[in-house]
């Protein structure tokens, strides 16, 4: 902390939960980093544009809303161009060697494809599945001699059978009533 104290115009300090603070000398001079090539500043969380650790909680970081001028635009100091915001700005179209020599609208275009893709390849398998499975039911149903037009037939068939059946029982249980009040 005293290599970063030493420097002319920065103060550096811990708070109470133990935490660095940097700070101006004077409300005239202002300080940034720049050039950071170990990935440490965005590590820290110095430097960038983000917080939140998925893509459900992730958002631009709030400060930015409320003080646009926290937003690094130079890669030559505070008020020297616009040259960060530029390569922002372009990061989009711009071909990239870890996409494979693809922007990143390539490399989305190409995600949301096979997406596709895989999502119709998907539903056809399900389909052609779903109709292998009714072609195997109505098969069985064939093989297994069974129809159901006519069991329904015979159904009614053995219906009537056992109402004739029953008035059959019905009069002669009122003839032998009969027989035995005669006698």
């Amino acid at each position: 902390m005293k290599q970063l104290d030493d420097i002319s115009g920065l103060k550096a300090s811990l708070n109470n939960e133990g935490k660095l603070r940097l700070t101006s000398d004077s409300e005239a001079i202002e300080f940034s980093f720049s050039a950071d090539n170990s990935g440490v500043l965005a590590a820290l969380g110095i430097n960038t544009f983000f917080r939140g650790d998925s893509a459900i909680s992730i958002e631009v970081k709030p400060e930015f809303d409320s003080q646009p001028n926290l937003l690094a635009v130079s890669l030559n100091g505070v008020g020297n161009g616009a040259d960060n915001a530029l390569q922002l700005a372009d990061v989009f179209e711009s071909v990239s060697e870890t996409l494979g020599g693809r922007s990143l609208r390539q490399n989305y275009e190409a995600v949301v494809v096979n997406v596709t893709q895989s999502l119709s390849s998907q539903q056809g398998v399900t389909e052609g599945v779903r109709n292998y499975y009714q072609t195997l039911e109505a098969q069985h149903l064939g093989t297994s001699g069974v129809s159901l037009d006519e069991e329904a037939v015979k159904m009614l068939q053995y219906q009537r059978a056992f109402q004739a059946t029953s008035k059959l029982i019905s009069v002669a249980n009122e003839m032998l009533q009969t027989l035995v009040n005669i006698l």
